[in-house]
């Protein structure tokens, strides 16, 4: 198969899903503002750390709270350092097995819901897709496309192997420079906040021609 990889099969790639998803979420009756990669990965890194710091130190407040809550309520509790004694068992087989509450509560409960949350962000968020989305974000056009990173979208063009010949990479490095230089110069695409406002913008100018041919969106370039 014939590999045609250069920036703009790899921007229509994004842009097509992009899109997708954005009609996706205005077509459902209750709708959600679109989140563009960029914000999606910082938000899943800061869950990632919140999750771990509640796990190493978040216990002691988390207690506070739910003994203030309970004695707020009459809600009996017990001491964290006597014997754990399962609802329905007698307390001489739970000293039998040496679990205090603390045990239970802390290591079992709290601790093990933590890890139940982070194994489900693990399992949807792997390295493979942090990486995707990472890359992702480099097309981001939000503040005058300060998130762009021309290694980043290198990489995102080796996910597609079949469409990217090691030819195309290097063609497409030196397209990459192009584009980023002409988005920054031109006005028309300031203030643009995700990649469905910068494939709107590029159709509006009748730019996507363009990139549709080469990277030099109509400066006289021509694309290598």
């Amino acid at each position: 198969m014939k590999k045609n990889g250069d920036i703009a099969s790899l921007f229509q790639k994004h842009a097509a899903k992009k899109k997708a998803a954005t009609v996706a979420a205005t077509s459902n009756p209750d709708p959600i503002e679109p989140v563009v990669e960029e914000q999606i990965h910082e938000r899943v890194v800061e869950k990632i750390k919140r999750m771990q710091k509640l796990r190493s130190d978040g216990w002691d407040n988390f207690l506070e709270k739910v003994t203030s809550f309970c004695y707020k309520h009459g809600v009996e509790v017990p001491a964290m350092d006597d014997d754990y004694v399962p609802y329905g068992k007698s307390a001489r087989k739970a000293r039998a097995q040496k679990q205090t509450n603390d045990d239970h509560f802390r290591r079992e409960v709290y601790i093990g819901v933590i890890d139940q949350i982070s194994q489900k962000l693990d399992n949807r968020f792997d390295e493979i897709n942090m990486e995707l989305l990472s890359c992702m974000s480099a097309f981001s056009p939000s503040k005058s496309f300060a998130s762009f990173d021309a290694q980043k979208l290198r990489r995102l063009a080796e996910f597609y192997p079949n469409e990217f010949s090691n030819n195309n990479l290097l063609k497409l490095e030196l397209q990459l420079d192009n584009y980023i230089d002409d988005m920054r110069h031109d006005d028309s695409f300031k203030g643009l906040d995700n990649i469905v406002d910068l494939s709107d913008k590029l159709v509006e100018t009748k730019r996507h021609k363009g990139i549709m041919e080469a990277c030099g969106f109509g400066t006289g370039r021509v694309a290598p």
